[in-house]
């Protein structure tokens, strides 16, 4: 068994050795990401990652959000894919006529569709647990032509109140005075703090009006009782599990919102010492999130189109790495410390896991004689290295 690794461990390095110097960059450290906004109740940071299958980058976003603290309305260009990593509250959005209520809390996982408004109020909790979402823009089902025109969310109040005085008072029925003072006002901040000062009837005309225009017209009371839930992955069992850690991955199948997105979400957990085995995604590109511990991830560039300056780094809570599909990877965690990671997947339909060592490596598939002869080893030591009767994944 420990000659079989050795033996699989300088496999990989006599790889990682050839591999070029420049292309494409897999971590961005914590360090890398955009701060958007920035307040005493909360903050948005954004990374921008190419997955190598659009002309685009994805968008990857972080909503940190202080206990009883308020994400003001957006609207969303881009399909929203988002993941609950600490904390609770409550996402409402506003949808084909309809407005939904959804509490959420950690390991949900759920998507919002491009046109939708939301907002997101982060719940009090007793040990102050800050509500914390990452969240996949994807514009994959949109046309290359429009492509330059969509981003990924715009504020409410730039989208009202961009439009001139005469537009607003017809559209709202109120008052030229009342449109000239709210337009004078400082516009706020992204986050604010969820318990909001008493409004004046005015006030609390001009925010219900423009719900209705949002939606459609009728009653707010009327459309506010829909609610809907989003799909927990702690509630999942685990695709694979022993004593060294456990994945699970969540897909269209298990959760029918995700279906005309092409993204999945998938999580892994790695105790002290542990290591998921080296394996590549023939259809899936991964975009993982550091979220607990430290360790290393090794990744094999396989062909000279793709080049990776980095090919063994290590990862901390927060670091981003990416790993498009076809590149063989291994994660491990160090020996002191637990690691777990969750993420994206895009292209993530059909996609199965090839695993290099193990039961189900598909070196075994192959014979030999023939995997001796492309390794340039004698078949002893081939025998030997397909002999581990153990499952891969995780050792």
């Amino acid at each position: 068994m420990h000659s079989t690794f050795s033996l699989l461990s300088s496999l990989v390095v006599c790889l990682l050795l050839a591999l070029p110097t420049d292309g494409y960059d897999p971590l961005i450290t914590r360090d890398n990401r955009k701060p958007i906004v920035s307040t005493e109740f909360g903050r948005v940071e954004s990374v921008e990652v190419y997955d190598g299958s659009e002309k685009e980058p994805l968008n990857l976003q972080f909503f940190t959000l202080e206990p009883s603290s308020l994400l003001l309305p957006l609207l969303v260009e881009a399909d929203m894919v988002f993941f609950v990593q600490t904390g609770s509250g409550r996402v409402s959005w506003v949808e084909k006529g309809d407005i939904t209520h959804m509490d959420i809390a950690r390991g949900d996982v759920y998507r919002l569709r491009s046109g939708s408004v939301f907002y997101v109020q982060s719940k009090t909790t007793a040990t102050g647990e800050k509500l914390r979402l990452n969240a996949l823009f994807t514009r994959r089902d949109y046309e290359d032509t429009l492509d330059e025109f969509i981003g990924t969310y715009a504020n409410l109040s730039d989208v009202v109140l961009g439009f001139d005085n005469k537009v607003l008072q017809a559209s709202f029925k109120i008052s030229e005075e009342l449109i000239k003072e709210i337009k004078s006002r400082k516009k706020p901040q992204m986050i604010v703090p969820a318990v909001l000062k008493e409004k004046t009837e005015e006030d609390s005309n001009w925010k219900l009006g423009i719900l209705e225009a949002l939606v459609g017209g009728g009653s707010h009371e009327e459309r506010s009782n829909k609610k809907r839930k989003p799909f927990n992955v702690y509630k999942k069992e685990p695709d694979f599990k022993n004593p060294n850690g456990w994945t699970l991955t969540v897909t269209r199948k298990d959760f029918p919102p995700l279906k005309g997105t092409n993204v999945g979400v998938f999580m892994v957990n790695l105790t002290k010492g542990s290591m998921v085995g080296p394996h590549w995604n023939p259809r899936a590109t991964e975009i993982a999130i550091v979220t607990h511990g430290q360790g290393m991830v090794n990744i094999v560039c396989p062909s000279k189109k793709s080049q990776c300056p980095r090919t063994s780094f290590k990862v901390k809570e927060g670091d981003i790495f990416m790993v498009p599909k076809f590149h063989p990877m291994s994660q491990m965690s160090f020996s002191n410390e637990s690691l777990s990671f969750m993420g994206f997947t895009t292209m993530a339909k059909k996609n199965h896991p090839q695993f290099i060592a193990g039961k189900l490596s598909v070196l075994n598939t192959l014979d030999p004689d023939i995997v001796a002869e492309a390794l340039n080893l004698p078949k002893s030591s081939v025998q030997e290295l397909l002999s581990c009767e153990v499952r891969a994944e995780i050792r």
